[in-house]
């Protein structure tokens, strides 16, 4: 999302709220982008250097282990998605699927949508489990009004942990490290 009068770049990353935030903000922003989630490599890419060094630049993250289970069972609901398919097994079979799928395709994983050049290129990020917290942060730091967030596209499912075992919560770990490093996530929490 870009808005001109805000002058203010959301980079919506899968499965950190993005629907939620979009939702919420509809109304401040003049165009919507990400289709398929653009990253701020490439949004920089298609902005005068001008407008994309002046506006406030934000996105959101999610502990990955939580964020795994959470596009899993998003992608078994959502057929319509080429990645559905991945999902048709157990979970195991899909972060192993996926895994392999991440690492040919390394624009796919989660945060470095928000790299360019391999450091965040965003002013700021909002953390999925201070979601409320940090979006009334961007709010006032774009001058709208803090805005309540209600939970859209919300995919129900047990706590994450439940999911993994040592192997696949290491396959998680191995796959995300620079990110639960920079973010400081730890598995159960």
């Amino acid at each position: 999302m870009i808005s001109h009068s805000h002058k203010y770049i959301f980079v919506h990353v899968s499965k950190t709220a993005g629907i939620t935030i979009r939702h919420v903000m509809k109304g401040t922003y003049d165009e919507l982008h990400d289709p398929h989630h653009l990253g701020i490599q490439r949004i920089k890419e298609n902005l005068p250097d001008k407008i994309f060094q002046s506006y406030f630049k934000f996105g959101t993250v999610r502990n990955p282990w939580d964020r795994e289970v959470s596009r899993y069972k998003f992608l078994q609901k959502y057929k319509k998605s080429p990645l559905s398919k991945y999902c048709q097994g157990s979970f195991n079979e899909y972060l192993f699927k996926f895994n392999e799928l991440d690492s040919k395709n390394p624009h796919l994983i989660n945060y470095n949508v928000l790299k360019i050049d391999g450091k965040i290129g965003v002013d700021y990020v909002m953390k999925f489990e201070n979601l409320q917290e940090d979006f009334n942060i961007v709010c006032d730091k774009i001058g709208i009004p803090r805005l309540k967030l209600p939970h859209k596209n919300k995919t129900p499912h047990k706590h994450y942990a439940e999911y993994y075992d040592d192997e696949t919560r290491e396959l998680v770990a191995k796959c995300y490290a620079k990110d639960i490093e920079y973010f400081g996530y730890k598995f159960g929490e």
